[in-house]
């Protein structure tokens, strides 16, 4: 998912394979940072969410969605 955080134009992230379950990436800032925009397209999912959390969550129910 390393292209996702390339300052030149769009970049997409798929599955390794069509048909996968659950797929997720996790970006991680060194320290605070404003999101502009998140720009999600969707080829088939039935299901996306977004989770945003502080690094020193330390379980799942710390994010919000």
């Amino acid at each position: 998912a390393l292209n996702l955080l390339k300052p030149d134009g769009a970049h997409k992230w798929r599955s390794a394979s069509s048909g996968e379950k659950s797929v997720s990436a996790v970006i991680q800032f060194e320290k605070s940072s404003q999101i502009q925009c998140i720009d999600i397209g969707n080829e088939g999912s039935g299901f996306i969410e977004i989770l945003v959390g502080k690094s020193t969550a330390v379980s799942d129910q710390d994010y919000q969605v």
